[in-house]
C-alpha cells in the first residue's frame, strides 16, 4: 500500500474512532496506545512505518471496543429474553384451565 493510501486509511480510521467514541462507552484503554503514539492522520511528514503502525492500533483498539459492546448487548439481550420467556410461560399458566374446567379467580 502506498503512503497516500495508508494515510488515507488512517483518517478513516480516525474518524471512525471519534463517531464510535461519541456513540459508545469505549474501552479506556483500548485506545490508550494511540493517544500516546503522536502520531494523527494529517502529520503527512511522518513515516509510513509509523501511519502503518498507528492504523494498526486504531484497528485493534476498535476491534476489542466494538467486541465488548456486542458481548454485553448479547448478555442484556439473553437477559431479556429469558425475562419474556418466563412472562410467557408464567402468562400461560395462568389461561390454563384447573381441574374442573373454570379458570382461577383473578385476585
Amino acid at each position: 500500500m502506498r503512503k497516500v493510501e495508508l494515510i488515507y486509511l488512517h483518517a478513516l480510521f480516525a474518524q471512525l474512532y471519534e463517531h464510535v467514541a461519541r456513540r459508545r462507552d469505549l474501552q479506556s484503554d483500548a485506545f490508550e496506545e494511540y493517544e500516546t503514539s503522536a502520531v494523527g492522520p494529517y502529520q503527512v511528514q511522518r513515516r509510513k512505518a509509523d501511519h502503518e503502525a498507528a492504523v494498526q492500533l486504531l484497528s485493534k483498539g476498535l476491534g476489542a471496543s466494538l467486541l465488548e459492546v456486542e458481548r454485553s448487548s448479547e448478555s442484556a439481550e439473553s437477559v431479556r429474553s429469558a425475562d419474556t420467556t418466563e412472562a410467557t410461560e408464567s402468562h400461560e399458566r395462568s389461561r390454563e384451565p384447573t381441574k374442573n374446567g373454570c379458570k382461577p379467580a383473578r385476585q
